[in-house]
């Protein structure tokens, strides 16, 4: 566990891991390896990080419990993940460092009974960067008790290019609770001079407005 937290600076629990760093899976890191989860008496942590991708699919089984944490560069992305078993459960904070361009999908589908799906994607989009993100949730016909949230949020630096934020829902039952939403936000005048007036200067002030963006990305995981 104090390994995990020294290599990826990702808070860590008791749980099943799979663990994926600069698009490689790393069987030494990690107890699990399936990401066609069931249910275990542990919950099951997904860690990615450095150059690696999202994985294409997640499904989960009835009762599974699954964390995902990611801390990864630009590129493109696409996930879909499955709830198809009653009483799935599926939590991520997902944090993009985006230099160039950065595009992510991701696909919540709920298939079974009191299922949830929950995910925050955040970039850090630097000067002159290009951020696209589509997400959408679908909740199948005759499926009760459904929760999905599906948000993004940028932290802009000044000059971006690009930035398009197109969160969707399809719902066709009453689900328990279905939220969606999207932010654009970069460090306020107020907020520079706070940090200055704690004798930081400028650009000690901008990278921790990055930190507390990035650290946000850990809300997800239990306390």
């Amino acid at each position: 566990m104090n390994y995990m937290w020294d290599k990826f600076n990702i808070p860590t629990f008791p749980s099943e891991t799979i663990v994926f760093l600069d698009g490689e899976f790393r069987s030494d890191l990690s107890t699990a390896e399936s990401l066609d989860i069931k249910a275990s008496k542990l919950p099951t942590h997904i860690i990615i990080q450095g150059g690696a991708k999202l994985p294409e699919k997640i499904t989960l089984h009835k009762g599974a419990k699954v964390y995902l944490t990611a801390l990864i560069t630009g590129g493109k992305n696409r996930i879909e993940i499955d709830a198809v078993g009653q009483g799935a459960k599926f939590s991520a904070g997902i944090h993009l460092t985006n230099k160039d361009a950065a595009e992510i999908e991701i696909i919540a589908n709920h298939s079974a009974d009191n299922t949830e799906i929950k995910a925050d994607i955040r970039f850090n989009a630097a000067h002159f960067s290009q951020t696209v993100a589509n997400a959408v949730a679908n909740i199948g016909a005759n499926v009760k008790g459904a929760e999905n949230s599906l948000n993004f949020w940028v932290l802009a630096d000044k000059g971006v290019k690009h930035i398009r934020l197109s969160p969707n829902q399809f719902i066709s039952s009453a689900p328990k609770s279905a939220v969606h939403g999207a932010s654009v936000e970069r460090g306020s005048p107020a907020q520079i001079t706070f940090l200055k007036e704690q004798g930081l200067n400028s650009d000690e002030a901008n990278e921790a407005l990055r930190e507390a963006f990035l650290h946000a990305t850990f809300d997800h995981l239990p306390q």
